[in-house]
């Protein structure tokens, strides 16, 4: 469906924003250098042979997290009996085995110490990694008997991870592909490829878990019933796949890839499945409990759909949804604030009394607002028109009430039963709670605050976290007038240096959590604190004509240099969006060499 016909794979996979970052540039030749069948180039972590996300004359493969649940904990009681220890278990007691592992411990600034630690383990079931005194002090004398908790996860076994790559380095088909990544076990991957026959893939495969029937894996479970006694892992054939769907297209962003977690998102009347099957799924099987929410994926289809309707699908189009910004997020959440504004405008009016801020200005931000997430504050990187200042003015309000949302439905309840807050960060369990009550439950009992005598209404709270949002806004950002909100002012990029002198700190950037080109935040719960530090490690681009040259772009946010100050800083392209070609040819390549090393 590209504009030339030919695939495209663009990634751009979200993790901390570090100087230098995450990943290095690394293209590896072994037929030019050698008698070897390897040319690749991409981008890899320091450290790790090859590259993990990048391309080879036939194939391209990109990389974003999967998030299946494959590590449960257990809750174990444990006796000393005349031969050892012992777990108890409800089908017999079982006899604790160990194994002593040799650790280096520091005891100074530059002296270590040798020692040695028996690490406890329940044979063909799990690993004890707290144990009374032990969870304290791993060195420690276990005590006679006490409580446990024991740990699994598929690393645990033998997996093949390294072998997967070295067979996508050669591959050069779909099929080349699929056989790969069957050799990939842990740290589930959303491996997305293309190939130069025209075919599209994508193949999560992992290890996951089967657990035994009336398993509760995404809590603590009872070790003594062998509730979620791993049986086995899911057959490959029910590891989800695509290859070339029908709509011309494969799109992920760390979503529930089955579509079981969800109902329909955008129209009335919001359906929400609420009788998620933990342990049986559409396939079979249980994979999760819960995801991001599809917010960057639903808006990546949007986008892909309008260049297929235009015909503007190539390689610049794909380099303008990395850097998109739109929130989806604030459509489906706007709507309500305004319609709170037009019940209860009474509260607006006496609140703009009481506050002295015209509450009224606040919602025709709103109404007049893109839905765009910019930052406003001009710079070198980028300047901004006055309309799309405006935006950044109406960003600043609802990332504010999106935060106090949270503490005014909330925080009574949780002071009152006490239970934690709903969790904003992964898997954002408070988004996708706070959009239920919003859409379905308009009456819900959570709206009302249980320490006070009136009962407050979704209305209510919906107005009081936009005026908590507007007043916080102005004083951190020293305003008096809610035009002059500028998102950019507390929305800044932290990029830390493990030599602190290096860091890159206070830029202004676009986006939020939800928005394709991310702006990642340091805390998802504090009303005070907006930084951002993380978002795209990498961008990555590639399209293959079927019989000319590769065609590969890519940027990191940064230099491979701790001291960032040369001519090898991508930093500024990787902010305003732009991007360096990859050279994948070695007679073209040598022109830019300024060191070789060679290893004896």
């Amino acid at each position: 469906i590209t504009k030339d016909g030919n695939p495209i794979l663009a990634n751009d996979p979200h993790l901390p924003l570090l100087t230098p970052p995450v990943w290095q540039g690394f293209y590896f030749d072994s037929k030019t250098h050698g008698s070897g069948n390897i040319r690749l180039m991409g981008y890899v972590l320091s450290g790790i042979p090859g590259v993990m996300i990048g391309f080879n004359e036939n194939i391209a493969w990109g990389v974003t997290m999967t998030g299946y649940d494959v590590a449960d904990v257990w809750l174990q009681h444990i006796y000393r009996g005349d031969d050892g220890y012992y777990v108890r278990k409800i089908d017999g007691d079982v006899k604790l085995q160990s194994v002593v592992l040799p650790y280096k411990v520091r005891v100074d600034t530059d002296r270590w110490i040798n020692k040695a630690m028996a690490v406890y383990y329940i044979p063909d079931d799990s690993v004890i990694i707290m144990w009374d005194d032990l969870a304290t002090d791993p060195f420690a004398t276990p005590p006679t008997d006490g409580v446990a908790i024991s740990f699994r996860w598929p690393g645990y076994d033998a997996t093949h991870e390294m072998e997967a790559y070295f067979n996508l380095f050669t591959a050069s088909t779909v099929d080349d592909f699929f056989r790969a990544l069957n050799y990939f076990g842990v740290g589930a991957q959303n491996f997305v490829m293309i190939d130069r026959n025209n075919d599209i893939a994508y193949y999560p495969h992992a290890l996951i878990p089967i657990r035994a029937s009336g398993s509760r894996p995404w809590r603590l479970m009872d070790g003594y019933t062998n509730e979620g006694k791993w049986v086995g892992y899911i057959p490959d054939d029910k590891i989800p796949r695509l290859l070339n769907p029908e709509r011309g297209y494969i799109s992920t962003a760390n979503n529930d890839i089955f579509g079981i977690l969800h109902g329909e998102r955008f129209e009335p009347p919001y359906k929400i499945n609420p009788e998620y099957p933990y342990n049986l799924t559409s396939t079979g099987y249980y994979y999760y409990f819960s995801k991001w929410p599809g917010y960057r994926a639903e808006r990546i289809d949007d986008m892909i759909n309008e260049g297929k309707r235009n015909n503007t699908l190539d390689i610049n189009y794909a380099m303008k949804m990395h850097k998109d910004v739109y929130s989806l997020l604030a459509t489906q959440f706007v709507p309500d604030i305004l319609e709170a504004a037009d019940v209860r405008g009474d509260l607006l009016q006496q609140w703009s009394s009481e506050d002295g801020i015209d509450y009224n200005s606040v919602i025709q931000l709103l109404k007049k607002w893109s839905f765009h997430i910019y930052s406003g504050v001009s710079d070198r990187f980028r300047t901004y028109s006055e309309q799309e200042k405006l935006d950044s003015a109406a960003t600043s309000i609802f990332e504010g009430w999106l935060k106090y949302m949270k503490y005014v439905v909330y925080q009574d309840e949780a002071e009152k039963y006490s239970v934690p807050l709903p969790e904003t960060g992964l898997p954002c369990t408070y988004i996708k709670s706070l959009y239920y009550i919003m859409k379905e439950k308009k009456n819900s009992v959570l709206f009302d605050n249980v320490s006070t005598p009136q009962v407050e209404t979704r209305e209510y709270d919906v107005l009081l976290a936009l005026r908590k949002s507007v007043k916080t806004m102005m004083q951190l950002q020293k305003v008096t007038d809610p035009e002059k909100l500028r998102w950019g002012n507390v929305h800044k990029l932290v990029m830390f240096s493990p030599a602190y002198q290096w860091s890159r700190l206070g830029i202004p950037t676009d986006g939020d959590d939800f928005t394709v080109n991310p702006g990642g935040e340091l805390s998802t719960d504090s009303v005070k604190n907006y930084l951002h530090i993380d978002g795209a490690s990498v961008r990555l681009i590639v399209e293959f004509d079927k019989s000319g040259p590769v065609r590969a772009f890519g940027v990191l946010p940064g230099s491979n240099d701790e001291d960032w100050r040369n001519s090898f800083d991508q930093f500024e392209m990787w902010m305003k969006g732009e991007y360096q070609p990859l050279i994948f040819n070695e007679s073209e390549l040598k022109q830019y060499v300024t060191k070789t090393y060679y290893f004896k």
